[in-house]
């Protein structure tokens, strides 16, 4: 589990707790409603339940892994790709997750999540897309959107538009078949319909700041606010959608002179399905300009677009270099740099190899010193205790310390109702720092709410942290040494200090 760069260290409790209800039953984010998870929960917390985190984190990495793998072969080989150019488009695509993504932030080969199985179903189901297998590739993009409604989502609208494009019209000369092919996508995709449904039906909790608000402008910028992107993200992009027009109109120019082959139509297709893909990005820009509150944004409109132009662009760069280089005449120098890199993987995957005999280590983002406190918390203090810790760090207190606390940043609710009092929760452990961002004159930025609420906690008092202690029922007060309170301490392990409250259980539950 990853507690820094993936989202392991929140979906894996999610689903553990989903299972097995006892465990931790007394944590507010981990009992909230997570019906848009149920496949995959299901799935991955009856694993845990039995395997344990890391033994489920291997399995479904690879897991996904294999789908991605199985999806990248079969689009090779409709492309025409040999193995030495297809692998290198696919360790130029995957390598480094922060380059899977055009400039939302998007990726589908890392941790394993929902959507990591998602966008490997849909990676499977774009070659059968181009193969004209319409039925299995619907059932893929059924099961995409049961594992993750936005992702599946996205990938079965930009299909249904691939279909529908004109001239050739594709969806029209299935005829009859156009119903079961409908059918076949929402049978698969039935985990779907109770979140859609709840999200639809459910009424906006009365309040000066809505949820979708909240999602956008808060919690996920990164992905959902382009005015948030750094300037060099937009570099990025430019540069893909450079290299990817480059090679489409080189290709075609080729695919002229010496005469259309399956291939070339093949990457023609991929070509019509990435620009539709594009279509829900450049609406979402145009939008931002007026979404002031998010209503539009929420639905993550940049997703799919961001995943698949770097997808299409990598390929086809191999298909252009495959056309211009001959493999016989530059095999050596495609040898040594495929060598080069897998050497580098191989020697990076066993040095995790290694460290996973010691898990939890750095690579989860647990140090020594934490790993020493979280083992003390576990083994001295009552399963049913209720911790304060600080709302950014320590993202995985839950998971290391098998114990209930009362916001983090990175525990993300997906309910209205859960997404307000979640925003209630962190402004109460900021000391109200959050609330003066985000109704302020400032520009709304991530970074700026990390350190509003880490300014903010650090600087309540003692008043204060029983005031809270009191509110959300909790004994203890997890934080750094430098933050010095006058209630009684528990335990010191440098840089951390655990408090206990003065006030008795029955007081802290008047």
């Amino acid at each position: 589990m990853s507690g820094s760069v993936w989202n392991e260290v929140d979906v894996l409790p999610l689903a553990k707790q989903f299972v097995d209800h006892d465990w931790i039953a007394n944590d507010w984010y981990l009992n909230l409603e997570t019906n848009y998870r149920y496949l995959f929960q299901i799935i991955f917390g009856w694993l845990i339940v039995h395997l344990g985190f890391l033994a489920t984190s291997i399995i479904g990495r690879l897991f996904c892994y294999g789908l991605v793998a199985t999806g990248l072969v079969l689009l090779g080989q409709k492309l025409g790709l040999n193995l030495t150019y297809l692998l290198l488009a696919t360790i130029a695509l995957t390598y480094q997750g922060y380059l899977q993504g055009a400039i939302a932030g998007e990726w589908f080969v890392g941790g394993l999540e929902a959507k990591a199985v998602a966008y490997g179903l849909i990676l499977i189901a774009i070659p059968l897309m181009l193969s004209r297998r319409y039925l299995w590739m619907m059932m893929l993009l059924g099961l995409a959107t049961s594992f993750h409604v936005l992702v599946g989502g996205w990938a079965f609208l930009t299909t249904l538009g691939w279909l529908c494009l004109p001239p050739k019209a594709r969806l029209l000369k299935l005829g009859q078949n156009i119903w079961l092919l409908f059918a076949v996508y929402l049978a698969a995709s039935a985990f779907a319909i109770p979140p859609i449904l709840q999200q639809l039906v459910a009424s906006t909790p009365p309040g000066n700041i809505s949820p979708s608000f909240i999602y956008v402008f808060l919690r996920l910028p990164h992905h959902l606010n382009p005015f948030a992107w750094h300037p060099l993200l937009w570099l990025r992009l430019a540069i893909y959608l450079g290299i990817w027009i480059w090679c489409v109109s080189l290709l075609k120019n080729i695919a002229d002179a010496k005469g259309w082959q399956p291939v070339d139509y093949a990457r023609l297709e991929l070509t019509e399905f990435t620009l539709i893909s594009l279509v829900p990005f450049v609406i979402g820009i145009a939008i931002a300009f007026f979404d002031s509150e998010g209503s539009f944004l929420q639905y993550y409109p940049f997703r799919f677009g961001d995943t698949i132009l770097p997808l299409a662009t990598y390929l086809l760069t191999a298909c252009t270099l495959q056309t211009k280089f001959s493999v016989k005449k530059h095999r050596s120098i495609c040898f040594i740099l495929i060598g080069c890199i897998l050497f580098t993987q191989i020697t990076f995957f066993s040095q995790s190899a290694i460290a996973a005999q010691n898990f939890p280590t750095q690579q989860q983002n647990v140090d020594p010193q934490w790993k020493l406190m979280s083992d003390w918390i576990e083994n001295n203090t009552p399963q049913d205790a209720v911790f304060i810790s600080h709302p950014w760090y320590l993202a995985n207190f839950t998971w290391m310390t098998q114990r209930a606390t009362v916001v983090k940043l990175k525990m993300f609710p997906q309910t209205k109702d859960g997404i307000v009092e979640y925003y209630q929760r962190l402004n109460d452990l900021s000391g109200g720092n959050l609330a003066k961002i985000y109704f302020g004159s400032e520009k709304l930025d991530q970074v700026k709410t990390v350190k509003a609420i880490s300014a903010g906690f650090s600087a309540l008092n003692t008043s204060q942290v029983l005031k809270l202690m009191k509110k959300y029922q909790c004994e203890y007060f997890l934080t750094e040494i430098e933050h010095q309170l006058e209630l009684p301490i528990v335990h010191i392990q440098a840089p951390y200090i655990l408090y206990k409250s003065q006030l008795e259980s029955n007081d802290l539950e008047n």
